[in-house]
């Protein structure tokens, strides 16, 4: 999950100069609080000018327990991903992504009258 937060923040930060947003407590928190809950990926290769470059492809699920702040951040990472990519060669169509968020609410438990 490192990999994928460090991409998005050195994407970001040279896209928008002005905002250094690679606080190291605040990405500690993501790499501490963010995890991938579950994954189905699958290999594949990606033709490039005669070349084949070993890639995958496939759904992750990334899953965060921290507060709506860090929640927040991430999101606006990922969301930032989908026009930016993932790691290298982005330029030519690798590290692309389609964020689907999905917002679970935390369990509430009701005291029962008697």
């Amino acid at each position: 999950m490192a990999l994928i937060i460090n991409s998005l923040v050195k994407k970001y930060e040279a896209a928008f100069q002005d905002e250094i947003i690679s606080d190291e407590d605040t990405l500690n928190q993501l790499y501490e609080r963010c995890y991938i809950s579950s994954y189905k990926l699958r290999s594949t290769v990606f033709h490039l000018e005669g070349i084949r470059i070993n890639s995958f492809i496939g759904t992750i699920t990334i899953s965060c327990r921290s507060n709506s702040t860090m929640k927040n951040f991430l999101n606006m990472l990922l969301t930032f991903g989908e026009y930016s990519g993932i790691g290298i060669k982005t330029s030519i169509g690798m590290g692309a992504y389609r964020l689907i968020v999905i917002e679970r609410k935390p369990k509430t438990f009701q005291q029962a009258e008697c």
